[in-house]
């Protein structure tokens, strides 16, 4: 594991370079960046996330293969969503807010608070009469539906986004968290 710091970032950086106008291609498909200009990488990560260091961003979704180099010295966009782990290594900070996100709901859900949220939801569909095939086939099902699922998900934020973020005291975050089950039987089966 390592610490990138506060995921958000990384994941604004990656959502702006899928949707927004300056970076994208007449097909609405993430350009090939620069690392400077106009349109480059640099300019992205600070029309982002003003302050934040563009090398360290680079770095990161570079080393997650969220970005790739190209052989011209360029940058290009690999996946659609931040992707926080690797062959290697895996990236704390967005597993550790994961968590505070479900804990916080589940917190939620169970004080069964109404008055000046909305209400909180935990959804949950599995099985345990599959085969080690199927759960793959599943698995692969879930993924692609999941994704696209998360990309409308994502265009309906972005078009509802506020442009004025500084100094704004009424804002909160508001998102959708999904995950993956993969375990034996037995583990899900109560004891008698």
């Amino acid at each position: 594991m390592e610490h990138i710091g506060h995921p958000t970032p990384y994941a604004d950086v990656v959502a702006a370079w899928m949707r927004r106008k300056q970076f994208v291609d007449s097909s609405g498909l993430p350009r090939i960046l620069p690392l400077s200009g106009p349109t480059g990488f640099a300019t992205l990560v600070q029309k982002v996330s003003p302050g934040t260091k563009v090398r360290t961003v680079l770095s990161v979704l570079m080393r997650y293969r969220n970005v790739r180099r190209t052989k011209d010295g360029r940058y290009e966009l690999l996946r659609p969503f931040f992707y926080a782990n690797s062959h290697k290594t895996t990236a704390f900070e967005p597993i550790a807010y994961f968590l505070n996100d479900a804990t916080a709901t589940l917190s939620q859900i169970l004080k069964q608070r109404q008055a000046r949220y909305p209400e909180q939801f935990w959804r949950k569909v599995e099985s345990v009469y599959v085969s080690e095939a199927i759960a793959r086939k599943f698995a692969a099902f879930a993924r692609e539906r999941s994704l696209l699922f998360l990309e409308e998900l994502d265009d309906w934020l972005e078009a509802h986004r506020r442009t004025a973020v500084n100094g704004t005291t009424n804002r909160r975050r508001v998102g959708l968290g999904l995950f993956s089950i993969y375990s034996s039987p037995e583990a899900a089966t109560p004891k008698s």
